[in-house]
């Protein structure tokens, strides 16, 4: 009776064209149904391919069909075989249509994106999907410049945790040595620490669906079955530190309101941006305070007219840590030095994807 409210009350009577993210869609049905597929022993794994964008219709009506589509072709099924892992695969296979089956099983159902109707029906309701095919796009990134490794204990499963680190700006990589996150997805004990056994100490690490708590810093556990929203707002307190990237309102303010000379300070930052990392990064290897103080002062001073805030906010702690010191305080200096360059590179990689010098927004 419960999911039979749920699925009515997410199958809206009109049509909605908001952009919805169809990772939080199908992750909401697959969390609505989950004690039930615990009940019968099914582990179901979304796996969102890489074509999976946003989509211009209603999040309740793609979360409806999801959630219906699990009830028909998984929960319905007396399945002998206890223990099952299942795909669910959401894919966009080509201009007008909506892709969702199951790894194993014949059953398909497609969704057309350009009628008014869905082809999908069940006994208890009738899915309505409205989604012209021009109102497809593609998801904005929220990170840039940042490096993750996905271990999982299936194919699918890191596939599919792997779109959505792409999905949020990520680049994926198997060389552990050049990461910022480490996502693991393995229950057992020995599973997850032979996986972190080659991470560098200052990795972060994201944990999901294993069987042991882990207390250890820079180690954190995230709820499974996976919500996307919930790992985007994870990127965005340990990654973001809650600052823009680039504050647009901040830069025109600081440019009295020009839109030019807005973008004029901005290219002279990024123009600059290139020799003074090299010059800080010489300082670092030559353990030298005195030259370190001076380009970040220098590069403080010059922030102050743009809009870079996640980069000023960065810099910020580094001349308050060098007072404290009348030597070069490895321990102390080193973290924040590479974590100044992580966010240079990320403003550089937004800089350089921008489709036209006025698209900072």
């Amino acid at each position: 009776m419960f999911l039979l409210q749920e699925l009515r009350s997410s199958s809206p009577t009109q049509t909605n064209h908001a952009i919805c993210n169809p990772f939080q869609a199908c992750d909401e049905a697959i969390r609505l149904t989950w004690l039930l597929l615990q009940a019968d022993g099914i582990d179901l794994i979304p796996v969102f391919e890489e074509n999976c964008q946003e989509l211009s219709v209603s999040k309740d009506s793609l979360k409806s069909l999801v959630f219906n589509f699990i009830l028909k072709s998984v929960l319905q099924k007396n399945n002998e075989e206890k223990k099952l892992s299942l795909n669910l695969w959401i894919s966009i296979p080509n201009s007008n249509t909506l892709q969702i089956s199951l790894s194993g099983s014949a059953e398909t159902s497609s969704f057309p994106l350009n009628q008014s109707e869905s082809s999908f029906n069940t006994v208890m309701i009738e899915s309505v999907l409205n989604i012209p095919i021009e109102r497809l796009k593609k998801s904005a990134p929220i990170i840039f410049g940042r490096k993750a490794r996905v271990i999982a204990d299936k194919k699918e499963q890191k596939q599919g945790i792997e779109s959505r680190l792409f999905n949020l700006g990520f680049e994926l990589t198997e060389n552990t040595n050049e990461i910022d996150l480490c996502f693991i997805c393995c229950k057992k004990n020995e599973d997850v620490i032979a996986a972190s056994k080659l991470l560098h100490f200052r990795t972060l690490v994201l944990l999901s669906n294993n069987e042991t708590y882990y207390k250890r810093d820079l180690w954190h556990q995230i709820t499974y079955p996976l919500l996307q929203n919930e790992l985007q707002e994870f990127v965005v307190e340990h990654f973001l530190n809650n600052k823009a990237l680039f504050d647009k309102e901040l830069a025109l303010h600081r440019a009295n309101h020009k839109s030019d000379l807005m973008e004029e300070m901005l290219t002279i930052l990024m123009d600059t941006l290139p020799n003074d990392n090299f010059r800080i990064n010489e300082a670092r290897k030559s353990k030298d305070i005195d030259a370190l103080h001076k380009i970040i002062h220098r590069m403080e001073g010059g922030l102050l007219y743009t809009g870079a805030s996640r980069l000023e906010h960065s810099i910020q702690c580094i001349p308050k840590v060098i007072k404290q010191n009348d030597s070069f305080n490895e321990a102390q200096i080193t973290p924040l030095l590479i974590e100044l360059d992580h966010h240079i590179v990320e403003l550089q990689c937004w800089y350089e994807s921008r489709e036209t010098p006025s698209d900072i927004s």
